[in-house]
């Protein structure tokens, strides 16, 4: 035990100096040492023994060298997944600010067009969940003489005065050149269809609005009408008429 005690001895010495690299050989040749008196001791060739400790270091190494890879690809998904979670939150922040502007821009139109198309009347726009984004979207309404409840549980008449109002206030909101509505006021009386063009006049300042209808005091407020005739099965012709000049 002399050789074995005097390398204990090194390593173990208050003031060796020896760097890392003769420490780690020591030890391996300590091992090594344990290894062989064991081996003896036992009737096992040394040798194989040796051998086999060789092996198994070599597959700890290996091993080792997986396991500090897989931390390091663990920490680039950890780190990753922080900045995807981080930027999540910053647009879900922005885009829930957005659409509750959005949605009082359009909120205002729409109490204005409605009071005009449905004089007396009053409506609301509300989101009752506390999540804008997955948040139901209440279209409220009351016509006249009539109390504040969703635009459903009204007529056609009053639901369709109801959607046009809406539909004009998001088209206020995002404005284009030009409208294709087909057919929009035939649910509506009369009265309502004087007002419904009144605002319509107003939208062809910015915009043209393009109708299609059989309404015979919608095309009274055209600037132009257009139609279309079959004087020949098979063969249509456009014809075009200039009010201003009638």
């Amino acid at each position: 035990m002399g050789r074995l005690e005097g390398k204990i001895a090194v390593i173990t010495g208050g003031n060796s100096g020896i760097g890392l690299a003769t420490a780690e050989r020591l030890l391996a040749e300590i091992a090594n040492a344990v290894i062989v008196k064991v081996a003896v001791r036992k009737g096992v060739d040394p040798a194989l023994t040796t051998a086999k400790r060789e092996i198994e270091l070599e597959i700890l190494r290996v091993l080792q060298a997986e396991l500090d890879k897989i931390e390091a690809e663990r920490s680039d998904l950890v780190s990753s997944k922080k900045d995807i979670e981080e930027t999540i939150e910053e647009i879900d922040t922005k885009a829930k600010r957005e659409f509750k502007e959005t949605i009082l821009s359009i909120k205002d139109d729409f109490k204005s067009i409605y009071g005009k198309l449905s004089p007396g009347g009053e409506s609301d726009i509300r989101l009752p969940g506390e999540n804008v984004l997955e948040s139901d979207i209440e279209i409220l309404v009351r016509p006249k003489g009539k109390r504040l409840k969703s635009m459903e549980l009204f007529s056609t008449g009053e639901k369709t005065l109801a959607a046009i109002a809406l539909l004009l206030a998001v088209m206020r909101k995002k404005q284009s050149p030009i409208y294709i509505m087909d057919e929009i006021d035939a649910p509506l009386d009369e009265n309502n269809i004087e007002r419904f063009n009144d605002i319509l006049r107003e939208f062809s300042e910015d915009s043209q609005i393009l109708i299609v209808t059989h309404n015979r005091a919608t095309m009274e407020h055209a600037d132009f009408i257009y139609g279309i005739t079959m004087e020949e099965i098979g063969v249509s012709n456009v014809l075009s008429v200039d009010v201003d000049k009638i």
